[in-house]
């Protein structure tokens, strides 16, 4: 990467914009979705297994020779964590799609700098309410402004093509959803992921609804299960994470687990 930036002032020019924001688009941005989905759907795929050869790799990529039972790994444990950034990559696509809307509808330059598409991204506000309604704001004062976001100005908008800005328009209304919904916490976990994985996540719970009766101690005997005696719930990765609602609903601490949807 070359980015012939000479220092001219204190205020983004008009040629030095068009230069990071050439950076920017040609570094491709949702390749790194598209790279990193691929990545998840093939590792949730594969077949590894654990062995001596894969562990030594895995030892010298860190400069070390052996770390015990320390760092150990095992095939479940990399369906979790399939699960675990599935989670968090979702929440970046709608972040970084939110976020460049607001830069391309919402923003305004600081000062006296030239309009940049990276900056704007760069500068947004931390608070994604903030964002959000901000992108509301200026979509509600401009009815079209959302089309011209997708289309040329001649583009006749019918037919299959009206079909692809309704279906771009509503994930960019799902994308806001998950961003800002109560719903389960979902930001909540998001957060406890980003901000250094305060979960619990596990691909060793099952649970299953049993027509058996528990005997009287309350445990439940292994021939309750099986095919026309008990119902498979689920059985894949889950994610558990703590919480506490919005004040207004005047709730204690959740547990929240969430069931991976991969296979």
């Amino acid at each position: 990467m070359h980015l012939p930036i000479r220092a001219q002032g204190t205020t983004l020019t008009n040629e030095q914009a068009k230069t990071i924001d050439d950076e920017f688009f040609l570094s491709n941005p949702l390749s790194h979705f598209s790279s990193r989905i691929s990545m998840l759907l093939e590792t949730a795929r594969s077949k590894y297994e654990a062995n001596p050869e894969n562990e030594r790799e895995f030892f010298e990529a860190l400069g070390l020779h052996n770390a015990g039972t320390a760092l150990k790994f095992d095939t479940q444990h990399r369906s979790v964590q399939v699960a675990i950034d599935a989670l968090s990559l979702r929440h970046q696509a709608a972040e970084a799609l939110t976020r460049f809307i607001y830069a391309r509808v919402a923003a305004t330059p600081r000062d006296r700098d030239a309009k940049s598409n990276w900056l704007a991204i760069a500068d947004s506000p931390t608070r994604m309410i903030e964002v959000i309604e901000a992108n509301k704001t200026a979509l509600d004062a401009d009815p079209h402004r959302f089309l011209q976001l997708l289309f040329p100005p001649d583009a006749v908008v019918e037919g299959p093509i009206e079909g692809a800005a309704g279906t771009a328009a509503a994930w960019a209304d799902h994308a806001a959803w998950l961003l800002t919904t109560d719903e389960l916490s979902i930001n909540a976990a998001h957060n406890k992921l980003k901000h250094g994985l305060a979960t619990s996540a596990r691909g060793d719970v099952r649970i299953e609804l049993i027509t058996t009766p528990p005997n009287e101690d309350g445990t439940i005997p292994t021939s309750a299960f099986g095919e026309g005696k008990s119902i498979p719930l689920f059985d894949r990765p889950m994610l558990t994470y703590l919480s506490r609602p919005p004040r207004e609903l005047r709730q204690g601490l959740e547990a929240v687990s969430s069931a991976s949807t991969f296979p």
